[in-house]
């Protein structure tokens, strides 16, 4: 579940950092900076199986909840699909950090930077 996560997010960010890193020739004057963008690691990672655990988690909860008569469970539950929907959306379509995604990946940075050549990795 993680692991495909970090694979798709991982290849995602090397191939933006890679793709938009800007400076000089390797120079250890020069500091190149790699960029990402927050909508294209969104869309990334929207279809993968640890986002979709997590909703199939949280539903099979709200069923049981609902099915129980835990009205604030379920209003919770309810609350909690709208505003990660509504977090969802700002990233894959806005500017909204997405730190919560990177926060899966964060360990593949020193890699990514140093297959690419950059030395700072920075959102876009």
């Amino acid at each position: 579940m993680r692991g495909k996560i970090v694979s798709v997010c991982a290849v995602s960010l090397l191939l933006m950092v890679s793709g938009l890193s800007v400076g000089a020739e390797q120079s250890p004057r020069k500091l190149r900076v790699g960029v990402y963008d927050n909508r294209a690691i969104a869309r990334a990672c929207a279809g993968s199986k640890s986002l979709e655990t997590a909703m199939t988690e949280a539903t099979k909860e709200h069923e049981k909840a609902k099915a129980a008569g835990d009205t604030k469970r379920v209003k919770e539950l309810e609350a909690w699909g709208e505003k990660q929907q509504r977090k969802l959306h700002r990233q894959g379509f806005g500017r909204a950090p997405v730190d919560d995604i990177l926060a899966h990946v964060k360990d593949k940075f020193p890699e990514v930077a140093c297959k690419t050549g950059v030395n700072v990795i920075a959102w876009q």
